[in-house]
């Protein structure tokens, strides 16, 4: 919605393609974007985002960092969320959040949590996955399923 959008502004990240009501103003940050403005009819903005305020954002989602840099990092990380089964799309958005918000060094979800780029957990998210502050690493079932080994590597440095 145009509110998340201005948030996301103001944290220097725009779309690339904004749908917007027809005859809706064009909010100042989108005309300095260089983003492109489509205006929509009502059906096509509920088709898209279900009783949201037509105001819909195409962003490129940015790759997770690799994991190997969790395991390399010679940094100590003093604070990190870990989480483990949170298959809830909405609740892992609003970990996410919330870390990003209380300036976490980094977060990491194991292979049992939900899909971090699905539609829910980007909703409510509200843009902790484009901020650059915390990095969120996705734990792989190639890098294996020792979430307690890896705490105790990333936190005893």
């Amino acid at each position: 919605g145009r509110k998340m959008l201005e948030e996301m502004a103001r944290n220097k990240v725009f779309p690339e393609t904004l749908l917007l009501p027809a005859g809706a103003e064009i909010p100042n940050w989108a005309k300095k974007a260089n983003c492109e403005i489509i205006p929509t009819t009502r059906e096509v903005a509920d088709a898209v985002d279900p009783g949201g305020d037509g105001y819909v954002g195409n962003f490129k989602m940015p790759e997770p960092p690799e994991f190997d840099e969790l395991i390399a990092n010679n940094k100590r990380l003093e604070r990190v969320l870990v989480l483990d089964n949170v298959t809830d799309p909405g609740n892992l958005g609003t970990l996410l959040r919330t870390a990003t918000a209380f300036a976490y060094d980094a977060i990491l979800l194991t292979n049992h949590c939900a899909d971090l780029y699905h539609h829910a957990v980007v909703r409510a998210a509200r843009g902790a996955h484009f901020l650059a502050n915390v990095k969120i690493f996705v734990a792989r079932e190639e890098d294996g399923d020792d979430s307690f080994g890896l705490i105790n590597h990333v936190i005893n440095r």
